[in-house]
Protein backbone atom coordinates (compact mmCIF):
# COMPACT_ATOMS: atom_id res chain seq x y z
CA UNK A 1 0.00 0.00 0.00
CA UNK A 2 1.37 3.44 -0.92
CA UNK A 3 0.06 7.00 -1.06
CA UNK A 4 2.64 8.77 -3.26
CA UNK A 5 4.11 7.98 -6.65
CA UNK A 6 6.58 9.47 -9.14
CA UNK A 7 6.10 8.53 -12.77
CA UNK A 8 8.83 9.25 -15.35
CA UNK A 9 7.82 8.80 -18.99
CA UNK A 10 10.69 8.57 -21.50
CA UNK A 11 10.68 10.73 -24.57
CA UNK A 12 7.95 9.53 -26.90
CA UNK A 13 8.53 8.74 -30.52
CA UNK A 14 7.18 11.21 -33.06
CA UNK A 15 3.49 10.34 -33.45
CA UNK A 16 1.92 9.44 -36.73
CA UNK A 17 0.88 12.66 -38.55
CA UNK A 18 -2.62 11.30 -38.84
CA UNK A 19 -3.06 11.32 -35.03
CA UNK A 20 -4.86 14.20 -33.34
CA UNK A 21 -3.73 14.91 -29.70
CA UNK A 22 -5.46 17.33 -27.30
CA UNK A 23 -4.81 18.23 -23.64
CA UNK A 24 -7.68 17.03 -21.46
CA UNK A 25 -9.42 19.93 -19.76
CA UNK A 26 -8.96 20.03 -15.94
CA UNK A 27 -12.72 20.35 -15.40
CA UNK A 28 -13.21 17.16 -17.36
CA UNK A 29 -10.56 15.50 -15.20
CA UNK A 30 -12.61 16.39 -12.13
CA UNK A 31 -15.73 15.02 -13.75
CA UNK A 32 -14.26 11.60 -14.54
CA UNK A 33 -13.35 10.89 -10.93
CA UNK A 34 -10.92 11.76 -8.11
CA UNK A 35 -7.32 10.65 -7.94
CA UNK A 36 -6.57 7.43 -6.09
CA UNK A 37 -3.33 8.63 -4.47
CA UNK A 38 -2.55 11.39 -2.00
CA UNK A 39 0.21 12.77 -4.20
CA UNK A 40 1.51 11.89 -7.66
CA UNK A 41 4.25 13.57 -9.67
CA UNK A 42 4.13 12.80 -13.39
CA UNK A 43 7.21 13.71 -15.44
CA UNK A 44 7.59 13.54 -19.20
CA UNK A 45 11.02 13.62 -20.85
CA UNK A 46 11.13 15.65 -24.05
CA UNK A 47 13.34 15.17 -27.08
CA UNK A 48 15.45 18.22 -26.14
CA UNK A 49 16.27 16.80 -22.67
CA UNK A 50 13.77 18.88 -20.73
CA UNK A 51 11.41 17.43 -18.15
CA UNK A 52 7.81 18.62 -18.14
CA UNK A 53 5.57 17.53 -15.31
CA UNK A 54 2.35 17.84 -13.44
CA UNK A 55 1.55 17.41 -9.74
CA UNK A 56 -1.70 15.71 -8.86
CA UNK A 57 -2.80 15.93 -5.22
CA UNK A 58 -5.71 15.13 -2.95
CA UNK A 59 -7.43 18.43 -2.16
CA UNK A 60 -8.78 16.99 1.09
CA UNK A 61 -5.18 16.72 2.33
CA UNK A 62 -3.30 19.55 0.63
CA UNK A 63 -4.00 23.23 0.04
CA UNK A 64 -3.30 24.58 -3.46
CA UNK A 65 -0.61 26.90 -2.04
CA UNK A 66 1.12 23.94 -0.38
CA UNK A 67 1.06 21.96 -3.61
CA UNK A 68 2.58 24.89 -5.49
CA UNK A 69 5.35 25.12 -2.88
CA UNK A 70 6.04 21.41 -3.28
CA UNK A 71 6.35 21.80 -7.04
CA UNK A 72 8.61 24.85 -6.69
CA UNK A 73 10.85 23.02 -4.20
CA UNK A 74 11.14 20.04 -6.52
CA UNK A 75 12.25 22.41 -9.26
CA UNK A 76 14.87 23.95 -6.95
CA UNK A 77 16.22 20.51 -6.06
CA UNK A 78 16.41 19.43 -9.70
CA UNK A 79 18.23 22.62 -10.69
CA UNK A 80 20.72 22.27 -7.83
CA UNK A 81 21.45 18.61 -8.59
CA UNK A 82 21.87 19.33 -12.28
CA UNK A 83 24.36 22.08 -11.46
CA UNK A 84 26.32 19.99 -8.92
CA UNK A 85 25.69 16.26 -9.46
CA UNK A 86 28.15 15.18 -6.75
CA UNK A 87 26.56 17.26 -3.95
CA UNK A 88 25.32 15.52 -0.81
CA UNK A 89 21.55 15.17 -0.80
CA UNK A 90 21.37 16.89 2.60
CA UNK A 91 23.28 19.87 1.19
CA UNK A 92 20.91 20.47 -1.71
CA UNK A 93 18.87 23.67 -1.11
CA UNK A 94 15.12 23.38 -1.34
CA UNK A 95 13.72 26.84 -0.56
CA UNK A 96 13.43 29.33 -3.34
CA UNK A 97 15.28 32.61 -2.78
CA UNK A 98 12.03 34.58 -2.24
CA UNK A 99 10.95 32.02 0.39
CA UNK A 100 14.28 32.20 2.16
CA UNK A 101 14.15 35.99 2.23
CA UNK A 102 10.56 35.94 3.48
CA UNK A 103 11.43 33.70 6.43
CA UNK A 104 14.76 35.20 7.42
CA UNK A 105 14.15 38.86 6.66
CA UNK A 106 10.54 39.86 6.05
CA UNK A 107 8.89 37.86 8.85
CA UNK A 108 11.68 38.99 11.19
CA UNK A 109 11.50 42.69 10.31
CA UNK A 110 10.57 43.63 13.88
CA UNK A 111 13.16 46.29 14.75
CA UNK A 112 11.89 49.29 16.74
CA UNK A 113 13.68 51.83 18.93
CA UNK A 114 13.32 51.72 22.68
CA UNK A 115 13.94 54.65 25.05
CA UNK A 116 17.27 54.61 26.84
CA UNK A 117 17.39 54.11 30.60
CA UNK A 118 17.10 51.47 33.28
CA UNK A 119 13.81 49.94 34.35
CA UNK A 120 13.76 52.17 37.45
CA UNK A 121 14.45 55.30 35.38
CA UNK A 122 11.73 54.47 32.85
CA UNK A 123 9.16 53.84 35.61
CA UNK A 124 10.12 57.18 37.19
CA UNK A 125 9.68 58.92 33.83
CA UNK A 126 6.25 57.37 33.42
CA UNK A 127 5.32 58.45 36.96
CA UNK A 128 6.38 62.03 36.22
CA UNK A 129 3.85 62.15 33.37
CA UNK A 130 0.93 61.38 35.74
CA UNK A 131 1.97 62.21 39.32
CA UNK A 132 -1.60 62.09 40.59
CA UNK A 133 -2.33 58.61 39.21
CA UNK A 134 -2.77 55.52 41.35
CA UNK A 135 0.09 53.05 40.79
CA UNK A 136 -0.92 50.06 42.96
CA UNK A 137 -4.04 48.83 44.71
CA UNK A 138 -4.13 46.11 47.35
CA UNK A 139 -7.51 45.65 48.98
CA UNK A 140 -8.43 49.01 50.49
CA UNK A 141 -4.85 50.33 50.19
CA UNK A 142 -3.96 52.60 47.29
CA UNK A 143 -0.51 53.96 46.49
CA UNK A 144 0.02 56.77 44.00
CA UNK A 145 3.18 57.24 41.96
CA UNK A 146 4.84 59.81 44.26
CA UNK A 147 4.36 57.53 47.28
CA UNK A 148 5.57 54.50 45.32
CA UNK A 149 8.69 56.43 44.34
CA UNK A 150 9.42 57.53 47.92
CA UNK A 151 8.98 54.06 49.38
CA UNK A 152 11.05 52.41 46.65
CA UNK A 153 13.82 55.00 47.13
CA UNK A 154 13.90 54.15 50.85
CA UNK A 155 14.33 50.47 50.03
CA UNK A 156 17.08 51.26 47.52
CA UNK A 157 18.86 53.39 50.13
CA UNK A 158 18.76 50.60 52.70
CA UNK A 159 20.16 48.15 50.19
CA UNK A 160 23.01 50.48 49.23
CA UNK A 161 23.86 50.99 52.91
CA UNK A 162 24.10 47.21 53.22
CA UNK A 163 26.62 47.15 50.37
CA UNK A 164 24.20 45.93 47.68
CA UNK A 165 24.81 47.17 44.15
CA UNK A 166 25.31 46.15 40.53
CA UNK A 167 26.03 42.46 40.06
CA UNK A 168 24.19 41.46 43.24
CA UNK A 169 20.97 39.47 43.57
CA UNK A 170 18.34 40.41 46.14
CA UNK A 171 15.55 37.95 46.90
CA UNK A 172 12.09 39.37 47.56
CA UNK A 173 9.74 37.00 49.37
CA UNK A 174 6.29 38.49 49.01
CA UNK A 175 2.86 37.59 47.75
CA UNK A 176 1.28 39.88 45.13
CA UNK A 177 1.02 43.12 47.11
CA UNK A 178 2.09 46.73 47.43
CA UNK A 179 5.23 45.49 49.19
CA UNK A 180 6.14 43.35 46.19
CA UNK A 181 5.91 46.32 43.81
CA UNK A 182 7.77 48.66 46.20
CA UNK A 183 10.46 46.07 46.91
CA UNK A 184 11.07 45.16 43.27
CA UNK A 185 11.32 48.81 42.26
CA UNK A 186 13.68 49.50 45.17
CA UNK A 187 15.94 46.58 44.23
CA UNK A 188 16.37 47.65 40.62
CA UNK A 189 16.75 51.25 41.85
CA UNK A 190 19.78 50.09 43.84
CA UNK A 191 21.23 48.60 40.64
CA UNK A 192 20.75 44.97 41.75
CA UNK A 193 18.77 42.13 40.21
CA UNK A 194 15.54 41.01 41.90
CA UNK A 195 14.54 37.41 42.51
CA UNK A 196 10.80 37.25 43.24
CA UNK A 197 9.76 34.19 45.23
CA UNK A 198 6.55 32.90 46.77
CA UNK A 199 7.01 32.93 50.56
CA UNK A 200 4.77 29.84 50.71
CA UNK A 201 7.45 27.67 49.09
CA UNK A 202 8.83 24.93 51.37
CA UNK A 203 11.79 26.16 53.41
CA UNK A 204 14.22 23.68 51.91
CA UNK A 205 13.27 24.72 48.38
CA UNK A 206 13.62 28.40 49.21
CA UNK A 207 17.04 27.77 50.69
CA UNK A 208 18.14 25.80 47.61
CA UNK A 209 17.08 28.61 45.25
CA UNK A 210 18.66 31.34 47.40
CA UNK A 211 21.96 29.46 47.42
CA UNK A 212 21.83 28.62 43.73
CA UNK A 213 21.23 32.28 42.85
CA UNK A 214 23.97 33.50 45.19
CA UNK A 215 21.61 35.94 46.89
CA UNK A 216 23.38 38.85 48.62
CA UNK A 217 20.37 40.02 50.64
CA UNK A 218 16.74 39.11 51.26
CA UNK A 219 13.68 41.28 51.69
CA UNK A 220 11.03 39.44 53.68
CA UNK A 221 7.67 40.27 55.23
CA UNK A 222 7.24 44.01 55.63
CA UNK A 223 10.34 44.46 53.42
CA UNK A 224 12.62 43.61 56.33
CA UNK A 225 16.21 43.25 55.16
CA UNK A 226 18.44 40.30 56.04
CA UNK A 227 21.64 38.82 54.68
CA UNK A 228 21.49 36.08 52.10
CA UNK A 229 23.83 33.19 51.40
CA UNK A 230 27.32 34.03 50.18
CA UNK A 231 27.03 35.65 46.74
CA UNK A 232 28.77 34.18 43.73
CA UNK A 233 32.31 35.45 43.31
CA UNK A 234 32.25 38.81 41.60
CA UNK A 235 28.59 38.41 40.68
CA UNK A 236 29.71 36.47 37.60
CA UNK A 237 27.34 36.98 34.66
CA UNK A 238 25.10 39.37 36.57
CA UNK A 239 26.43 42.73 35.41
CA UNK A 240 23.52 44.73 34.00
CA UNK A 241 20.98 42.20 35.24
CA UNK A 242 17.51 43.32 36.23
CA UNK A 243 16.09 39.98 37.33
CA UNK A 244 16.92 36.40 38.15
CA UNK A 245 14.02 34.01 37.76
CA UNK A 246 13.29 30.31 38.12
CA UNK A 247 10.56 28.69 36.04
CA UNK A 248 10.22 25.94 38.66
CA UNK A 249 11.77 26.96 41.99
CA UNK A 250 10.39 23.80 43.62
CA UNK A 251 12.43 21.52 41.33
CA UNK A 252 14.99 19.20 42.89
CA UNK A 253 17.69 20.98 40.88
CA UNK A 254 16.50 24.56 40.34
CA UNK A 255 17.60 26.20 37.10
CA UNK A 256 17.68 29.99 37.05
CA UNK A 257 18.18 32.50 34.27
CA UNK A 258 19.61 36.02 34.30
CA UNK A 259 17.44 38.66 32.63
CA UNK A 260 19.01 41.94 31.53
CA UNK A 261 17.27 45.27 31.82
CA UNK A 262 17.05 45.70 28.04
CA UNK A 263 15.22 42.37 27.70
CA UNK A 264 12.73 43.31 30.44
CA UNK A 265 12.03 46.67 28.80
CA UNK A 266 11.66 45.17 25.33
CA UNK A 267 9.30 42.36 26.34
CA UNK A 268 7.21 44.65 28.53
CA UNK A 269 6.95 47.39 25.91
CA UNK A 270 6.33 45.03 22.98
CA UNK A 271 3.46 43.25 24.70
CA UNK A 272 1.96 46.45 26.08
CA UNK A 273 1.91 47.99 22.62
CA UNK A 274 0.42 44.89 21.02
CA UNK A 275 -2.40 44.45 23.54
CA UNK A 276 -2.93 48.24 23.80
CA UNK A 277 -2.22 48.46 27.50
CA UNK A 278 -2.23 52.08 28.59
CA UNK A 279 -2.81 54.63 31.31
CA UNK A 280 -6.57 54.17 31.42
CA UNK A 281 -6.60 50.50 32.34
CA UNK A 282 -5.92 48.29 35.36
CA UNK A 283 -3.93 45.06 35.28
CA UNK A 284 -4.39 42.23 37.76
CA UNK A 285 -1.19 40.82 39.30
CA UNK A 286 -1.39 37.14 40.30
CA UNK A 287 1.31 35.08 41.98
CA UNK A 288 2.16 32.47 39.31
CA UNK A 289 2.61 35.22 36.72
CA UNK A 290 4.77 37.60 38.71
CA UNK A 291 7.13 34.87 39.95
CA UNK A 292 7.40 33.18 36.53
CA UNK A 293 7.64 36.29 34.35
CA UNK A 294 7.92 39.63 36.18
CA UNK A 295 8.60 41.36 32.86
CA UNK A 296 4.98 40.59 31.93
CA UNK A 297 3.06 40.63 35.22
CA UNK A 298 4.88 43.50 36.95
CA UNK A 299 6.96 45.67 34.65
CA UNK A 300 4.64 45.65 31.64
CA UNK A 301 1.83 47.55 33.43
CA UNK A 302 4.21 49.82 35.35
CA UNK A 303 6.14 50.82 32.24
CA UNK A 304 2.84 51.38 30.40
CA UNK A 305 1.46 53.56 33.19
CA UNK A 306 -1.28 51.02 33.94
CA UNK A 307 -2.59 50.66 37.49
CA UNK A 308 -1.56 47.37 39.13
CA UNK A 309 -4.17 45.56 41.21
CA UNK A 310 -2.87 42.83 43.52
CA UNK A 311 -4.99 39.69 43.45
CA UNK A 312 -6.21 38.53 46.89
CA UNK A 313 -5.48 34.90 45.98
CA UNK A 314 -4.67 33.20 42.71
CA UNK A 315 -6.80 30.17 43.64
CA UNK A 316 -10.08 32.07 44.07
CA UNK A 317 -11.59 32.82 40.69
CA UNK A 318 -14.77 34.23 42.20
CA UNK A 319 -12.82 36.82 44.22
CA UNK A 320 -10.79 37.74 41.14
CA UNK A 321 -14.01 38.11 39.18
CA UNK A 322 -15.33 40.49 41.82
CA UNK A 323 -12.18 42.62 41.47
CA UNK A 324 -12.72 42.87 37.74
CA UNK A 325 -15.99 44.61 38.50
CA UNK A 326 -15.10 46.65 41.59
CA UNK A 327 -11.53 47.74 40.81
CA UNK A 328 -12.00 48.23 37.09
CA UNK A 329 -9.53 45.47 36.16
CA UNK A 330 -9.53 45.03 32.40
CA UNK A 331 -6.34 43.03 31.82
CA UNK A 332 -5.05 39.71 33.14
CA UNK A 333 -1.85 37.94 32.07
CA UNK A 334 -1.20 34.45 33.41
CA UNK A 335 0.27 31.09 32.41
CA UNK A 336 -2.12 28.25 31.53
CA UNK A 337 -2.02 26.70 35.02
CA UNK A 338 -3.14 29.94 36.66
CA UNK A 339 -5.93 30.43 34.11
CA UNK A 340 -7.11 26.87 34.73
CA UNK A 341 -7.15 27.41 38.50
CA UNK A 342 -9.03 30.70 38.27
CA UNK A 343 -11.60 29.28 35.86
CA UNK A 344 -12.04 26.18 38.01
CA UNK A 345 -12.70 28.30 41.10
CA UNK A 346 -15.37 30.54 39.69
CA UNK A 347 -13.96 33.10 37.24
CA UNK A 348 -16.93 34.19 35.15
CA UNK A 349 -16.99 35.63 31.62
CA UNK A 350 -16.43 39.39 31.41
CA UNK A 351 -17.22 41.79 28.59
CA UNK A 352 -14.42 44.13 29.66
CA UNK A 353 -11.56 41.72 30.38
CA UNK A 354 -8.64 41.42 27.98
CA UNK A 355 -6.50 38.36 28.59
CA UNK A 356 -3.02 37.10 27.82
CA UNK A 357 -2.08 33.44 28.21
CA UNK A 358 1.64 32.76 28.01
CA UNK A 359 4.11 29.94 28.42
CA UNK A 360 5.85 27.09 26.64
CA UNK A 361 2.70 25.06 26.09
CA UNK A 362 -0.79 26.39 25.41
CA UNK A 363 -3.33 23.57 25.98
CA UNK A 364 -6.29 23.98 23.65
CA UNK A 365 -8.89 23.28 26.35
CA UNK A 366 -7.45 25.96 28.65
CA UNK A 367 -7.13 28.48 25.82
CA UNK A 368 -10.76 27.88 24.82
CA UNK A 369 -11.95 28.31 28.42
CA UNK A 370 -9.92 31.51 28.85
CA UNK A 371 -11.17 32.90 25.56
CA UNK A 372 -14.77 32.31 26.67
CA UNK A 373 -14.13 34.57 29.69
CA UNK A 374 -12.45 37.46 27.87
CA UNK A 375 -13.49 40.12 25.44
CA UNK A 376 -10.27 39.40 23.60
CA UNK A 377 -7.46 36.94 24.29
CA UNK A 378 -3.84 36.89 23.15
CA UNK A 379 -1.50 33.93 23.33
CA UNK A 380 2.24 34.35 23.79
CA UNK A 381 4.97 31.74 23.52
CA UNK A 382 7.99 31.98 25.77
CA UNK A 383 10.42 29.20 26.62
CA UNK A 384 11.40 28.54 30.22
CA UNK A 385 14.81 29.96 29.32
CA UNK A 386 13.28 33.32 28.40
CA UNK A 387 11.98 36.44 30.15
CA UNK A 388 8.39 35.48 29.46
CA UNK A 389 7.48 35.89 25.79
CA UNK A 390 9.10 36.11 22.38
CA UNK A 391 6.06 35.67 20.11
CA UNK A 392 2.48 36.90 20.33
CA UNK A 393 -0.78 36.34 18.49
CA UNK A 394 -4.45 37.09 18.95
CA UNK A 395 -6.71 34.07 19.47
CA UNK A 396 -9.44 34.35 16.88
CA UNK A 397 -12.79 32.54 16.59
CA UNK A 398 -12.61 28.77 16.67
CA UNK A 399 -9.06 28.70 15.35
CA UNK A 400 -6.48 26.51 17.07
CA UNK A 401 -4.12 28.83 18.98
CA UNK A 402 -0.70 29.43 17.48
CA UNK A 403 2.48 30.95 18.86
CA UNK A 404 1.78 34.05 16.79
CA UNK A 405 4.45 36.29 15.29
CA UNK A 406 7.83 37.38 16.73
CA UNK A 407 7.37 40.42 18.98
CA UNK A 408 9.31 43.67 18.47
CA UNK A 409 13.10 43.37 18.25
CA UNK A 410 12.82 39.58 18.16
CA UNK A 411 13.65 37.11 15.41
CA UNK A 412 12.54 33.50 15.02
CA UNK A 413 14.00 30.71 12.91
CA UNK A 414 12.72 27.22 12.17
CA UNK A 415 15.64 25.04 11.06
CA UNK A 416 15.91 21.51 9.72
CA UNK A 417 18.35 18.94 11.09
CA UNK A 418 21.13 20.41 8.93
CA UNK A 419 20.62 23.92 10.29
CA UNK A 420 18.87 25.30 7.20
CA UNK A 421 15.53 27.15 7.13
CA UNK A 422 12.69 24.62 6.93
CA UNK A 423 9.88 25.02 4.44
CA UNK A 424 6.53 26.51 5.45
CA UNK A 425 4.45 23.83 7.14
CA UNK A 426 7.44 21.63 7.97
CA UNK A 427 8.42 21.10 11.61
CA UNK A 428 11.93 22.08 12.66
CA UNK A 429 13.94 23.30 15.63
CA UNK A 430 12.72 26.68 16.88
CA UNK A 431 15.41 29.26 17.60
CA UNK A 432 14.82 32.82 18.79
CA UNK A 433 17.16 35.80 18.62
CA UNK A 434 17.21 39.50 19.40
CA UNK A 435 16.45 41.53 22.50
CA UNK A 436 13.92 39.17 24.10
CA UNK A 437 16.52 36.72 25.38
CA UNK A 438 17.95 36.14 28.83
CA UNK A 439 21.67 36.69 29.35
CA UNK A 440 22.30 33.07 30.36
CA UNK A 441 21.86 30.52 33.13
CA UNK A 442 22.78 31.25 36.72
CA UNK A 443 26.16 29.71 37.51
CA UNK A 444 26.13 27.33 34.52
CA UNK A 445 28.52 28.67 31.86
CA UNK A 446 28.70 25.36 29.97
CA UNK A 447 24.92 25.13 29.61
CA UNK A 448 24.79 28.81 28.62
CA UNK A 449 27.38 28.16 25.88
CA UNK A 450 25.31 25.25 24.54
CA UNK A 451 22.06 27.21 24.54
CA UNK A 452 23.16 30.69 23.45
CA UNK A 453 25.36 31.31 20.42
CA UNK A 454 25.95 33.75 17.58
CA UNK A 455 22.95 34.28 15.33
CA UNK A 456 23.73 32.41 12.07
CA UNK A 457 21.66 34.79 9.94
CA UNK A 458 22.06 38.24 11.52
CA UNK A 459 24.08 40.15 14.08
CA UNK A 460 23.31 39.24 17.68
CA UNK A 461 22.69 36.23 19.90
CA UNK A 462 20.49 33.22 19.22
CA UNK A 463 18.87 30.79 21.67
CA UNK A 464 17.84 27.16 21.33
CA UNK A 465 14.33 26.83 22.77
CA UNK A 466 14.16 23.04 22.78
CA UNK A 467 10.81 23.21 20.98
CA UNK A 468 9.70 22.15 17.51
CA UNK A 469 7.64 24.51 15.38
CA UNK A 470 6.59 25.24 11.82
CA UNK A 471 5.89 28.42 9.91
CA UNK A 472 2.36 29.02 8.69
CA UNK A 473 1.90 30.76 5.31
CA UNK A 474 1.08 34.11 6.97
CA UNK A 475 4.26 34.21 9.09
CA UNK A 476 2.80 32.86 12.33
CA UNK A 477 4.42 29.99 14.19
CA UNK A 478 2.68 26.74 15.05
CA UNK A 479 4.21 24.79 17.94
CA UNK A 480 4.31 21.00 17.95
CA UNK A 481 2.70 19.79 21.20
CA UNK A 482 5.18 18.26 23.64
Amino acid sequence: VFQTMIVLEPAAATPDPSWSLHQMDSLLADAVGGHKLDLELQLDERDDGRLVGRLIYDRDLFEPAGARRFAAHFGEICAAVAGEPDARAAAVPMLTEPERRRQLVEWNATAVERPAGSVAELVAARAAERPEAIAVIEGETTVDYPELGRRAAAVAGSLREAGVGAGDVVALLARPSVDLVVGALGIVGAGAAHLLLDPALPADRLDAVLRDAGVRATLGEGLTLSEGPAPRAGGAGLEGACAVQYADPAAAEPLGVVVGGAAVVNVAAALAEAVELGAEGAALMVGPSVYRAPAIALWMPLLAGTMVVAAPAEDDGAAVGALIGSAGVDFLAAPPGAWETLIGTGLRPSRSLRGLIFGEELPIAVVDAARARCRVLWSAYGPATGPGACTLGRVEGEEMPTAGWPIANTRAYVLDRDGRPASVGVDGELLVAGESLVAGFVGRPELSAETFFDDPFAAGTCCRTGDLAAWLPDGRLRLRPR
